[in-house]
C-alpha cells in the first residue's frame, strides 16, 4: 500500500500552485450580507422585489416589497406558511455560518406579518375584555408560535389578564386568563 499526499493531491484538483495565495473577501455587515443572500434567492425563485433588512438584538428583520411579494404570499395562501418558514431557516443558517453569532431571520413579505400582528393584537384585546367579562379562562387552539407571541405581547399591555401556552407541539394552545 502506497502513502497518499492528501495536500499534494487536494491541490491538484484546486489547481492550486506552490506558494499562491488566495485573497479573502472582506466580511460584509450582517444586515448587507443577508440582504445579498436573500435577494440572490429571490432572484432565483423568479421574485422581483427590493429586500431590506434591519438589525434587532439577535434578530435580522427583512423586508420584500414589490410583484415578488404578492407572488410569496400567493404562495403562503396556496401551500401555508411552511414556505415563509424554509427560506427564513435557510436565510439563518446561510448568514449565521462560520464562526459568527447566530441571529434569527424574520422575512415579512409585503408587510404581511406587521399586518397579522396588528390583526392579532385586536382579537387578544377583544379575548381579553370578554375573559374579564365572563371572569373565566378561554383557550385558543391552532395558534403558530409567531401568532401566540403576538397575543402574549398584546395582551401584556392589560392589566387585568394574563396569558400562557400549554401543551406541545400542534396541539399546543393559549389561555387567556382574568386575574
Amino acid at each position: 500500500m502506497s502513502d497518499i499526499d492528501i495536500d499534494a493531491e487536494l491541490d491538484a484538483v484546486d489547481g492550486e500552485e506552490e506558494g499562491e495565495e488566495y485573497e479573502l473577501l472582506p466580511e460584509l455587515p450582517i444586515t448587507e450580507e443577508a440582504q445579498a443572500w436573500l435577494s440572490t434567492l429571490f432572484g432565483y425563485l423568479g421574485l422581483e422585489g427590493e429586500v431590506r433588512v434591519r438589525e434587532s438584538e439577535d434578530m435580522l428583520e427583512a423586508s420584500l416589497e414589490g410583484p415578488g411579494a404578492e407572488v410569496l404570499l400567493a404562495e403562503m395562501s396556496a401551500r401555508g406558511p411552511e414556505i415563509l418558514q424554509a427560506i427564513q431557516l435557510l436565510a439563518q443558517s446561510a448568514v449565521s455560518s462560520g464562526n459568527r453569532r447566530r441571529y434569527g431571520v424574520s422575512l415579512d413579505p409585503g408587510g404581511f406579518r406587521q399586518n397579522r400582528v396588528e390583526q392579532l393584537r385586536e382579537v387578544s384585546r377583544f379575548l381579553g375584555e370578554k375573559a374579564t367579562a365572563i371572569g373565566a379562562p378561554i383557550t385558543v387552539l391552532g395558534m403558530s408560535s409567531f401568532d401566540r407571541r403576538a397575543v402574549h405581547t398584546g395582551l401584556r399591555e392589560m392589566r387585568n389578564v394574563r396569558t400562557e401556552s400549554e401543551g406541545f407541539g400542534p396541539f399546543r394552545r393559549l389561555k387567556i386568563q382574568p386575574r
